[in-house]
C-alpha cells in the first residue's frame, strides 16, 4: 500500500506472469493493464536508480543490491514478454550487480554480503550475464549461504547452462 520500489516490482512482475497464463489458457485482454504496470514501474525505476546503478526503495534513498537484483529480474521478464525495456537503466543496474560480485565491494547490508552476492549472480544469469568465476566462488562458499541463497546459486548455474559445473555438489 505504500508504493515503494519493492511493491511496484511485485505488482508488475505479477502482471507479466499473469500475461503468460493468459496466453497458455487462450484468454484475451489484460494487455493494457500489463503495459501500464510495466511502463509505470520502468518510469519509477528511473527515479530511484542511483548514479552507481543501484536501485533504492524511494527516490533519494540508499541503493540496495538485493532490490537491484529484483529490478534486473523484472526487466529481463518484461523483455522476454516482448515489452520495451530502457537499455540504459538496465545496463547501469547490470554493472552495479557485476560490481557487487567482487570481493572488495563494500555496499552490502550489514551481514548480508553472501546473500546479496547470490541474488546478484542469479539476476545476472537471468539477464544472460552469468560470470562463471564468481559463480564457482559462491558455490564453494555454500556453507555461508542459507537454503534460499544456495538455490539462487544453483538457479544461476542452470540459467547459464552450467548445471554440470564441477563446482556444484553432485
Amino acid at each position: 500500500p505504500y508504493g515503494c520500489t519493492e511493491q511496484r516490482l511485485s505488482t508488475a512482475r505479477a502482471q507479466v506472469a499473469l500475461a503468460r497464463f493468459r496466453d497458455l489458457l487462450g484468454l484475451e485482454g489484460g494487455e493494457g493493464e500489463l503495459a501500464r504496470a510495466v511502463g509505470d514501474t520502468a518510469e519509477w525505476l528511473a527515479l530511484v536508480q542511483q548514479e552507481s546503478g543501484l536501485v533504492s526503495f524511494w527516490p533519494g534513498g540508499a541503493g540496495s543490491v538485493a532490490l537491484t537484483a529484483w529490478a534486473v529480474e523484472f526487466l529481463a521478464e518484461a523483455k522476454e514478454a516482448g515489452l520495451p525495456v530502457d537499455a540504459t537503466l538496465q545496463a547501469k543496474a547490470l554493472a552495479a550487480l557485476e560490481a557487487a560480485l567482487r570481493s572488495d565491494y563494500s555496499g552490502f547490508l550489514a551481514g548480508e554480503a553472501w546473500a546479496e552476492r547470490a541474488w546478484a549472480l542469479r539476476a545476472l544469469a537471468r539477464a544472460g550475464r552469468f560470470d562463471l568465476a564468481y559463480g564457482n566462488e559462491l558455490a564453494r562458499k555454500a556453507q555461508f549461504l542459507d537454503l534460499e541463497n544456495v538455490a539462487s546459486v544453483l538457479t544461476a548455474f542452470e540459467r547459464a547452462g552450467r548445471a554440470d559445473s564441477p563446482a556444484l555438489p553432485p
